[in-house]
C-alpha cells in the first residue's frame, strides 16, 4: 500500500473515531456506542502505526552502495554486447563491461578461471525484497 493511501485511511478512521467518541460522550448510557468509539479509536491507532512503519520503510531505502571487489571464478559466457558471466562459489555472477575493454575480454576463454576487478553497486529492491548487485568490469587481473 502506498503511504498516501495509508495517510488518507488513518485520517478518515481518526475522524470517524472522534465523531463516534463525541456522540458517545453525549449519550453516556449507550454502552454499544462507547464500544464502537473504542474500536474505532483502536483501528485509527493501528492505521497510524501502519503509516509510521511505511514511512520508516521508505526512509530505510538507502542510497546505492558502490565499492570495488575482486571476483574469481570460471568464465561461463561472453557476449559482444558487453556482458560477461562468471561462475563463482556463490553462483553465477553477471558483469557488464565497457566496449573499450573488449580486447582484454577476448583473451578470456569459456570454462577457464579468471580473476576480475569490478565496481559493484548494491541497492535494495523493495518490490522483490532483496539486494540487487550491478557489476561493471574495471580490469582483468589475469586469466588464471
Amino acid at each position: 500500500m502506498s503511504t498516501e493511501f495509508l495517510k488518507r485511511h488513518a485520517q478518515t478512521l481518526s475522524e470517524f473515531a472522534a465523531a463516534t467518541q463525541a456522540r458517545a460522550s453525549q449519550h453516556p448510557d449507550d454502552r454499544w456506542l462507547a464500544i464502537a468509539a473504542d474500536n474505532q479509536r483502536r483501528a485509527a491507532s493501528d492505521a497510524m502505526q501502519a503509516l509510521a512503519v511505511a514511512h520508516a520503510q521508505e526512509a530505510a531505502v538507502a542510497e546505492p552502495e558502490t565499492y570495488e571487489e575482486i571476483i574469481s571464478g570460471c568464465v561461463a559466457g561472453i557476449t559482444d554486447t558487453g556482458k560477461l558471466e562468471l561462475r563463482t562459489s556463490e553462483g553465477k555472477v553477471h558483469i557488464r563491461f565497457p566496449l573499450d575493454l573488449t580486447e582484454k575480454v577476448q583473451h578470456l576463454s569459456i570454462a577457464k578461471l579468471a580473476e576480475l576487478r569490478v565496481s559493484t553497486t548494491r541497492y535494495w529492491d523493495a518490490v522483490a525484497k532483496k539486494d540487487v548487485f550491478r557489476r561493471l568490469l574495471i580490469d582483468i587481473s589475469a586469466p588464471l
